[in-house]
Formats: C-alpha cells, structure tokens, sequence
C-alpha cells in the first residue's frame, strides 16, 4: 500500500468480511437490492499505530481501529458521512472536512474540537489525527 511518499510503500493488509460482496455482481441495481446482505468497504486509512476502517454491514455503517498486528481495538456503529482519509507523516491520519462540517462539529461537540478560526467562507479544514 502506497502511502503518499514518493519512495515509500507500506506493507498490504488483507481485510476479510464476514459476509464479502460476491463476484460477478451484474449491475449497481443488483448490488443496491441486495446491499443488506454484504459487507463493504468504504475507507480507510494506516495511521502508524492502527488501520481505521469505515464499511458497511448489514446496510448500516460501521467504523473499526485495529493494532498493527490486526488485533481489533474498538469498533461500532457509525453514524454520521464518512469522512475522506488520508495517510499522513509519521503515523498521523489526516481527515479532510468541508468547513461548514468542521464548523457543525465544533458546534456540536465544543470540548472535543479544538477552538479554530475558520469560516464557512473556507473550502476544507485538514485535521491531523493519531490513533490510540
């Protein structure tokens, strides 16, 4: 896995659902009429002390952190728009928000996201986060 230096490449993790899309999927109307039956990936990203996965299981969406060595550390439900993630430096996951939803967040959880000056004028805050 590639993780966004020039000469840099990271070993490949294989993820193994419990109910994986099958082959052969024939169009998106039959993958969207029987979406509830499968387990999807929707992202993801190595932050140097853990792999952050976003995916959908049984229709609804999910969120896991696992340890490098593929222990689970925590998962559950998730309940708000994936966000976009992105490999960072030194073990660091960087998620990419709309200012608008950087702006929500902080509304909503005041304690949980550092006061900055940005403005719904902005195009997208970059947070830099580490797993624990």
């Amino acid at each position: 896995m590639w993780d966004g230096q020039a000469d840099s490449v990271r070993t490949a993790y294989t993820v193994r659902f419990a109910s994986p899309m099958p082959e052969g999927m024939k169009s998106q109307e039959e993958y969207m009429r029987n979406m509830f039956l499968y387990d999807v990936l929707m992202g993801g990203a190595w932050g140097g002390d853990g792999l952050v996965l976003f995916y959908l299981h049984e229709a609804r969406q999910h969120v896991a952190v696992f340890a490098p060595d593929g222990e689970r550390r925590v998962s559950g439900p998730y309940r708000d728009v994936f966000p976009d993630l992105y490999v960072g430096r030194e073990g660091e996951v960087l998620i990419v928000l709309s200012a608008a939803r950087f702006l929500e967040l902080v509304r909503r959880h005041p304690d949980a996201v550092p006061g900055v000056p940005v403005t719904e004028d902005g195009n997208h805050v970059v947070l830099r986060c580490r797993l624990e």
